[in-house]
This record gives structure tokens, C-alpha cells and sequence, in this order.
């Protein structure tokens, strides 16, 4: 956690007290149930002024010093052996964000966000910000996505939808995500643990086995899309598929990880972009070409048409619309 307040809340150390390692200077790593943490809070004071037991000063910093503190945290932090590094990176796609980064080296991320249309800006940002630090994005996660209400006329709970549903679904379609996203839903107890510094996964209650799983799933998903990642590029040298365009033929051409090669013409592709601007799919030239292609996270690439128009292709879809 860069910033604090989220570990110095959610998670109560027995000594979360920072002191150096009198043998190698590192920062000692405060321990709860055998996991080490690190937060730039845990180096603030508590406030005297605030009625909450563990409440800590905030701390005012410039962006330029911010980053060196951070740094600091990261690469001076007496880790040891770890079977995994999570970091939880503030909102945006700033100096703080890069400097991360650059300096750890991230196998991959995952993006969280909410239902709100505003906030799906962010998410695009957060995934072209990640693709061009090389850092694959292997998960979503969408937060208070729906609401179960318990009805007295009904034993089944009501599932309703306070922030509207559809547009993270969407999201992940366009990003090659869709079986790679996670809903989080709307309860009371998720903040009620949080904030007695109880992680909500510990609990034994029936009432939150769903929840639970749900967390369970984040991590399971996490886990295995990385390892993926990691066995492709050690075996095949890449991460992802690679997709080309041969001028002469108007053709665009996936290559997968086993070098068998895909092929689908410009303007048939062209025809099946799936964004909101492609509203008169018939009416694309046949001489359509292609101007550029890049990637767009891990999962999908970004293709700029002769046209004018834009369109992002998840690399299945690209492989379901073409031919051998």
C-alpha cells in the first residue's frame, strides 16, 4: 500500500512500529498472520485529535519527493522471501504510478474499478498506461457492482444494480477480459471488517462464504493468467500472439504461440468492429487498409484504419473471424 491509510486500517500488526535491521539497514516489514507489510501510513503519527483509536496525521508531499519516499519503501523494505508481491497503486496514471513501475519489476496487474461509465476512463488509461511500462493487465475487478436485498414476501434475495450494469462487461469484451473479470458486490460487512482491521476473507460466517469465494476467485485468477504469462514467454518468447499486416494482400495475419499463422483480410475485419462508431459495417470500402496496430493491454490490439476509424480487436476475436 503506497499511501496509507488502507493497510494501517484494514490490518492491525501486533508492531506496526518501522525500524531498520541493525545487520543490513532494511526496513523491517511490520507482520500480521505471517504476511509483511509496508505502507508509507505506518510511518505517520497517530493523530491525538482524531475519536478513531488508530487514525494517523496526514502527510503533505510534492510529487518529486513522494516518488523518492515510495522508492525507498519498495526497493529498501527487508522482504526476505516471498512467494508473492502485491502493491496497491493509488488511483491515476502519475509520477507515482511510473515510478513503481520502473523500479519493481511487475509480472502483472489488475485493474479495479466501478460501474460508472466516468470510471471506465480510468481504466482505459490504467491498461495503455501498464502496456507501455510492459506490465500485462490479467484481471478486472469490478466493485459495488450489485446489491442482494432480502425480501420477506420472497426467500431468494433481490439483486439489484444502484450503479446501472453492462458497461464493465462491455469493458472486457473490448479488452479480450471478459472471462477475466470479478464482481464485487455492495455489503456492509466488507467496510465493517475493514475498519476493526479484520480482513473479511479470515471470517467463519455462513452469511459471507459467497463473498469469500468471490476473493478467493480474484486471487486464483490472478495467479493462473500470470503464470501463463510467464510459461509463454519462456517457452515461445512472447506473452502474446502477434498480429501483422501484409500491405500487398490487405491482409492482416495472427500468429500464435505454436507459429501457426491466421489470416483474415483488412476489410472483413474492418467490417467487424464492434465499437459504436461502426454503425454502417456494409458500407466499408473493400480498399480499406490498414495504417497501424498496436497492443492494448495483454489480451487485445489497437488497429488504425485508412478510413479514419479506430478499433480495438481482442486477439480471440481475431482468431474467430479468420481463416487458416
Amino acid at each position: 500500500d503506497v499511501y496509507g491509510p488502507s493497510l494501517p486500517t484494514m490490518l492491525t500488526p501486533s508492531d506496526p512500529t518501522l525500524r531498520l535491521n541493525n545487520t543490513n539497514g532494511l526496513i523491517v516489514a511490520p507482520l500480521y498472520m505471517d504476511v509483511k507489510l509496508m505502507s508509507f501510513g505506518f510511518s505517520n503519527p497517530y493523530d491525538p485529535l482524531s475519536t478513531e483509536k488508530k487514525a494517523r496525521q496526514s502527510t503533505i508531499m510534492r510529487g518529486p519527493m513522494a516518488s523518492r519516499v515510495i522508492q525507498r519503501l519498495a526497493t529498501d523494505t527487508d522482504w526476505g522471501e516471498l512467494d508473492y508481491l502485491v502493491v496497491d497503486f493509488p488511483p491515476g496514471t502519475g509520477d507515482i504510478q511510473l515510478t513503481l513501475a520502473q523500479t519493481l519489476q511487475f509480472a502483472s496487474a489488475v485493474v479495479v474499478t466501478t460501474p460508472q461509465r466516468l470510471a471506465h476512463v480510468d481504466v482505459v488509461k490504467g491498461i495503455d498506461m501498464f502496456d507501455k511500462v510492459n506490465v500485462p493487465v490479467v484481471g478486472l475487478v469490478e466493485n459495488m457492482a450489485y446489491l442482494d436485498i432480502n425480501c420477506e414476501c420472497d426467500k431468494s434475495p433481490q439483486r439489484i444494480y444502484p450503479f446501472g450494469q453492462g458497461k464493465t462487461q462491455t469493458l472486457a469484451e473490448l479488452f479480450g477480459l471478459e472471462n477475466k473479470t470479478v464482481q464485487l458486490p455492495i455489503m456492509a460487512q466488507i467496510s465493517e471488517y475493514g475498519d476493526r482491521g479484520d480482513p473479511v476473507v479470515l471470517s467463519e460466517s455462513t452469511q459471507l462464504r459467497d463473498l469469500r469465494d468471490s476473493y478467493l476467485e480474484i486471487s486464483q485468477m490472478v495467479v493462473q493468467n500470470t503464470r501463463e504469462i510467464i510459461e509463454a514467454k519462456t517457452l515461445h518468447g512472447m506473452s502474446t500472439p502477434k498480429v501483422e499486416y501484409d500491405d500487398a494482400t490487405s491482409t492482416i495475419i495472427l500468429t500464435k504461440f505454436n507459429g501457426e499463422e491466421l489470416r483474415i483480410s483488412a476489410h472483413r475485419l474492418r467490417q467487424r468492429c464492434k465499437s459504436a462508431g461502426n454503425t454502417n459495417p456494409e458500407l466499408v470500402s473493400e480498399n480499406v487498409k490498414v495504417n497501424h496496430i498496436h497492443s492494448r493491454g495483454n489480451y487485445a490490439v489497437s488497429i488504425a484504419w485508412s478510413d479514419g476509424h479506430n478499433s480495438i480487436f481482442p486477439y480471440d476475436a481475431i482468431e474467430n473471424n479468420a481463416s487458416l
